[in-house]
C-alpha cells in the first residue's frame, strides 16, 4: 500500500523554473497538525527546543508509535538520491539514558521501489535505519538536548537496512561507508532515489515514551540544506484593556473613553456602555451602543474611542464597560472602569470662592460667579 501525504510546502518559486539545475532548499515548520505524521501520537512542547531551533518542540505523547514523513521535494524542490546526502543531523531529549532504556526517536529513510529490490513491501525499496543508541562515541546526558549526526566525533549514527527484519548493531557502518556500498539487492545505494526521510518511534517501546524531537537538517553535496523545525504553536490569548479614563479618575465636561482589544482576527464588533452608579450596580446605559443607545464611537477591530460631553450629567459614580461581542461570554474579556464625574459648572455661588473657580476651569472668581448668575460661559 502506497503512503501519500499532502505537501505542506508552498510551490517552488519562479527561479527554480528559470534555473532548473539549482536546488531550492526549504525550511519546513512542523507542528502536531502536520499532515505527514502517522499516527498522530504527539504533543507540542512550548518553550523547550533544541539549540538554534526556537520556539518549541514535539514530544511523543506516550500512547504509541509516531512517524513524521518528509519528501525530498518538500525540502529541496526536486528528487534526491542517497548519494547526494552529505550529512544528516537531528536533536532529541528524553528523561532516560540510552543504555537502560535505549529507545529514542530514530531516523529512517525509504527509497523508491525499483526493479530488483527485495523489500517485502511494494511501496518502498530500502528501509535504511539509524538508531541513536548504536551511535559511535555515544554521549547523551539525560534531560539534555543531544544531537545525532552523520559526521561529528560523538553520537555519530550507524546505518543498516531493516527491511528484512535486521534491527541493527554496534558494528554497522557510518553514513559515508554505508552509502558507498550496495543495497541488499546488490545494486549501488548511492543511485537510489529517496521516497521519504522519516523520524519515528518504535512500535515495540513507544507506549509510555515521551521523548522530544527537534531540528532535522539534511545537507546535500551541492551545499543546500533542508531544515525541519519541530515546533509548538503558541496559543494566542486575546486581551482587553481600558486606557481611558484612568483608574479612579475624577473627570468633568468632555470625557474620553478608550480601550485596546487584541484577538486573532482583529475584526470583532464591540459592545460598550457608560452606566450611572458603580460597576456593581448594573444600571442601564446612559451612553453606548446597548440598551437602545446609539452614542458615536470609533472602532477599528482593535482600538476603541469615544468622546462624550458629560457636563449636563449628574455628578457621582459612573462605570465604563467595554466588551467585544465575539468574546462576550468570557469574563476575562469584559473590562470595566469606575470613575467619578464632578460638576462641570457651579451649582452654588459659594463654590466660586476660595479658589473653587479653578476647579471649573474659570480664569477668576468673577467669571465663575457671572456664569452662575447669568449662564454666560466665557471660559
Amino acid at each position: 500500500m502506497t503512503k501519500k501525504f499532502k505537501n505542506s510546502i508552498a510551490a517552488v518559486g519562479v527561479a527554480s523554473l528559470l534555473l532548473p539545475f539549482m536546488t531550492m532548499a526549504a525550511d519546513v515548520e512542523v507542528t502536531s497538525a502536520y499532515v505527514g505524521i502517522d499516527p498522530n501520537n504527539v504533543v507540542e512542547v512550548i518553550g523547550d527546543h533544541a539549540p538554534g531551533f526556537p520556539e518549541g518542540s514535539i514530544a511523543s505523547d506516550g500512547s504509541g508509535k509516531s512517524a513524521f514523513y518528509f519528501e525530498p521535494t518538500q525540502l529541496f524542490g526536486r528528487e534526491v538520491t542517497l548519494g547526494e546526502i552529505e550529512s544528516i543531523s537531528y536533536w532529541t531529549k528524553k528523561d532516560t539514558d540510552h543504555v537502560t532504556e535505549p529507545g529514542d526517536w530514530y531516523l529512517q529513510i525509504y527509497t523508491k521501489p525499483y526493479d530488483g529490490d527485495i523489500s517485502p513491501a511494494s511501496w518502498y525499496g530500502e528501509r535504511i535505519t539509524a538508531e541513536p543508541y548504536f551511535s559511535v562515541n555515544l554521549d547523551a546526558p539525560v534531560d539534555t538536548w543531544n544531537q545525532w549526526t552523520t559526521d561529528d566525533a560523538t553520537n555519530t549514527l550507524r546505518f543498516f537496512d531493516s527491511a528484512l527484519g535486521y534491527f541493527g548493531g554496534y558494528a554497522d557502518p557510518t553514513w559515508d561507508t554505508y552509502v558507498a556500498g550496495n543495497a541488499l539487492s546488490g545494486q549501488p545505494l548511492a543511485t537510489r532515489e529517496i521516497l521519504y526521510v522519516t523520524i519515528q518511534t518504535g512500535s515495540g517501546w513507544a507506549d509510555g515514551f515521551e521523548g522530544q524531537v527537534d531540528g532535522l537538517v539534511i545537507e546535500l553535496t551541492d551545499d543546500s540544506n533542508g531544515t525541519v523545525n519541530f515546533e509548538a504553536e503558541i496559543p494566542f490569548e486575546a486581551s482587553l484593556e481600558i486606557t481611558s479614563p484612568e483608574v479612579d479618575a475624577t473627570v468633568s465636561g468632555l470625557v474620553e473613553f478608550a480601550g485596546v482589544y487584541t484577538d486573532e482576527d482583529g475584526n470583532d464588533a464591540v459592545q460598550w456602555a457608560v452606566r450611572a452608579g458603580t460597576c456593581a450596580a448594573g444600571t442601564g446605559a446612559v451612553y453606548g451602543n446597548v440598551d437602545g443607545k446609539n452614542t458615536p464611537f470609533s472602532w477599528d477591530g482593535e482600538n476603541f474611542y469615544a468622546e462624550i460631553d458629560m457636563s449636563a450629567d449628574a455628578p457621582g459614580s459612573y462605570c465604563f464597560v467595554l466588551n467585544p461581542k465575539e468574546d462576550a461570554g468570557d469574563a476575562n474579556l469584559r473590562a470595566t472602569r469606575e470613575f467619578t464625574l464632578e460638576a462641570s459648572a457651579p451649582t452654588e455661588k459659594n463654590q466660586c470662592k476660595k479658589g473653587g473657580w479653578e476647579e471649573f476651569g474659570f480664569k477668576n472668581q468673577g467669571q465663575c460667579v457671572r456664569f452662575f448668575e447669568t449662564g454666560k460661559d466665557s471660559r
